[in-house]
């Protein structure tokens, strides 16, 4: 009796780090800002609007959503420094499911946390 199997490959997260003071303009409405708070809470926006919450398992089908109807979008994650780690790999999983290409890391300030506190969210 013989079982063989295909060890898996090794999945390697394919970064591309800018210049050092590089700055692009990008239009607000190319934005799609993702939060998590500390709870594991997600909330996303585009441009200026406000805040919504989203389940994590469903963040893919409102990135495709919008990837479709806008192909410049871009993903803007952030993701509160007290969040578990798993938090930011499940983000990164979802938005990639939903194929949007580019997306960026940003650091959670608290004007992040003003904004998503008045659409009851809290961290």
């Amino acid at each position: 009796f013989m079982v063989t199997t295909v060890f898996r490959r090794p999945q390697a997260l394919e970064l591309t780090l800018p210049a050092e003071k590089t700055e692009i303009e990008v239009p607000e409405g190319n934005v799609m800002q993702i939060r998590v708070t500390e709870a594991g809470k997600v909330y996303w926006n585009i441009g200026l609007e406000d805040p919504q919450a989203v389940e994590v398992s469903a963040l893919h089908e409102v990135v495709a959503t919008h990837r479709s109807a806008n192909p410049a979008l871009a993903a803007l994650v952030k993701i509160d420094r007290k969040a578990a780690y798993h938090w930011m790999v499940d983000i990164l999983d979802e938005v990639t499911l939903g194929e949007l290409q580019r997306y960026s890391l940003a650091p959670f300030t608290d004007d992040d946390r003003l904004a998503i506190e008045g659409e009851g969210g809290s961290s």
